[in-house]
């Protein structure tokens, strides 16, 4: 159990550390879209980013949703948020 908040990622749960445990997984996915958006704080961009480099799933998964943002999003550099 973490001990203290620079041990713990936005949400309050352990960050992911190097392990490809299910938890420390999990904690990676929960943080992926923050991470895609930039959003993360350094700390946990470096947490996260740590994972990714020792879990080939995590990698593969991180790879994958960017690759599908790039699509999803329009030549014009936004995301479209409605149809009219």
């Amino acid at each position: 159990m973490p001990t203290n908040k620079q041990d713990l990622n936005q949400f309050g749960s352990a960050k992911p550390t190097q392990s490809g445990d299910p938890q420390h997984c999990a904690q990676c996915e929960a943080m992926l879209t923050d991470a895609l958006d930039g959003t993360l704080s350094p700390a946990d961009q470096a947490a996260f980013d740590l994972h990714l480099l020792s879990c080939t799933p995590c990698s593969s998964m991180t790879i994958h949703n960017r690759k599908l943002a790039t699509i999803m999003t329009p030549a014009t550099g936004g995301i479209v948020t409605s149809c009219g």
